[in-house]
Formats: structure tokens, sequence, C-alpha cells
């Protein structure tokens, strides 16, 4: 190694560490720069080589990051890599992506948990529109939380949330849409769960956040909430809540499907005369479930599912 390149790479090196320095700390957008600021970080924080970032939906999600000239190079946890324009403008205001951050406290910074993204990728961009209700679901250790607003808490607090979120949009004229965003982690008995409280909460269709390219895109799907009577009457009893009424079964004509795996998973959308209810057993992997249900939102004629508690199969 010539002195030369020996000298330039420990420039480099020292000037890189210099900018992190001098950006450590917490950092908000400025007031005239949030309209219409979407999935762009509306708060960001620098700790040592740690960068953290919080959308406008109570997204937070961490990245590893280096400074060096007029870019930022950022690691994100779910291996995307990605670089933007930065700089430094003085010791209270910073340039991030073409937007003017302004220094403030931890106090004021975000509380949300953050968390990645279940990973599963739709051809569906997320595009959340004004009369919507955003909720996280995600894995805090063993347990199976929600992010409901910037709080993380039990699932048991998701009817009161959704029931003056609802009230908040009482001036729209539809129900406000739930937007679920799923959490690395989470599995298909967690969804379960968080559906029977949405059902009671008297939903009936979600849009589920699964994966995300760092900031600026995330990916969805469309579901229905509807789980076997019979997981939910015992979830109703298990809470003891006030039991809702059964729904209404299908005719006679109905034929139930099970699965329970990749090879169980089978339709024919031709046949018109006969309806099949495909119940997917919460033994079920996620990823698969979302594909199962990706491919059933394709067909033509509307097919009825649920969530079923785990089988046996004969």
């Amino acid at each position: 190694m010539t002195r030369l390149l020996l000298i330039s790479i420990i420039s480099l090196t020292i000037i890189g560490c210099s900018n992190r320095t001098d950006i450590q700390g917490y950092w908000r957008l400025n007031l005239d720069e949030e309209n219409e600021i979407g999935f762009f970080p509306y708060e960001l924080s620098f700790k040592q080589e740690t960068m953290l970032m919080v959308d406008a939906y109570n997204f937070k999600q961490t990245s590893r990051y280096s400074v060096f000239g007029d870019s930022i190079y950022m690691n994100f946890e779910n291996g995307v890599k990605a670089s933007y324009s930065f700089s430094s403008l003085n010791d209270s205001t910073i340039e991030f992506a073409g937007r003017i951050y302004s220094r403030t406290s931890e106090y004021y910074f975000s509380e949300t948990q953050p968390y990645e993204l279940l990973g599963w990728t739709s051809n569906h961009e997320y595009n959340p529109l004004g009369n919507t209700i955003i909720v996280h679901l995600i894995k805090v250790g063993e347990s199976t939380n929600v992010i409901l607003n910037d709080v993380t808490t039990d699932l048991e607090y998701l009817p009161e949330f959704l029931m003056w979120e609802n009230d908040e949009y009482v001036a729209h004229s539809q129900k406000p849409k739930i937007c679920l965003y799923i959490g690395k982690g989470i599995k298909l008995m967690d969804l379960v769960d968080v559906y029977c409280w949405i059902k009671y909460s008297g939903y009936q269709k979600v849009e589920l956040v699964t994966s995300n390219l760092f900031f600026e895109k995330f990916y969805s799907i469309q579901d229905q909430v509807d789980v076997e009577d019979k997981v939910f009457l015992k979830f109703q009893e298990d809470n003891r809540l006030p039991l809702l009424p059964p729904q209404i079964e299908y005719n006679n004509d109905v034929i139930d499907v099970f699965i329970s795996s990749k090879t169980d998973f089978t339709f024919d959308e031709h046949i018109d005369t006969i309806t099949y209810r495909y119940n997917f057993s919460t033994q079920l992997d996620i990823n698969r479930y979302l594909e199962f249900t990706k491919r059933l939102n394709k067909t033509e004629k509307k097919k009825p599912k649920r969530l079923t508690a785990p089988y046996q199969i004969h």
C-alpha cells in the first residue's frame, strides 16, 4: 500500500468519525416540510453508529450508518442498503435526503418501539388513505403486543382504541380502514389473536403491511377478518367478554376445505356450482398463509375463508 493511499484512507476515516460526532443526538423535520411527508422520516436519532427513523405512521426502524462527504450510507436490519444526500449545515441543522431537520431533545423524541416488518413481499404497493387506522402487531420478547399511536401495549386495548379512532372519523361516509403492520416473528396464531379483537370491535377487513424497502416503499395485501366460530367463542370466554351473537353460517352447498400445508391447497375457480370455504390452520406458516391469500384474492369469484384452530388430518 502506498503512503498516499494510506493517508487517504486515514483521512476518510477521520472525516467519517468526525461527521458522526457532529450529528449525535435527536432531530425533527422542520414544520414547513411536514405536509404530505408520507413514509418519509419526521424524526431521526444518531447514537454512535446506529440511526433510528420514525415516520408519520409511527413505524420506527433501525439502521447502521456512515457519513462520507455529502452522502450517508445506510445498512438496514432487514439487509437492505441505501445512500442519500446528507450534510451538517450547522450545530442545530442537518439536511437529509433533501429535507431539513432541526436538533431537538430526547424528551420530545418518539418512544415508539423499533422493529422490522415480517419480510413477505406482495406485488401491491401500500398507499394509506386519510380514512385509515394504523395498528402495529409486534413481538416483544415472547409477548405479542400492538403499537397504538406511539404506545406499545397489550392486544386487549384494541377495541377501545378502534372505537376512539372510529369516532374521530365519524364525519366520513365509510367506516375507517384498518392497516395492520406485521412485525418480524409474528406467527399465524398471533394473527388469529389480533383478528379476534378486531372482529369483536366490528371490523371485517384489514390491509396487512408486511415488508418495506428503505423508508420509501411498503408492500401490503388485503385480507378478511374471519375466524372459526368455536375459536371466536373461546376467545370471548377466555377474556370474559360479553358474548356476541354467532355469525350466520353459509348454506348447505358450502364445502369446507382444510389447509395445513402447501400441498393441501388446491381449488378450481371455474366451478361455479360449488362454494368452497377455505379453513386455514393456525399451525400453517404465516408466509404460506399470505401466499394462499394472494391467490384467493386474484380469483374472479369471491371465495370465503377463515382461520381455524389446529386440527387432526384423517
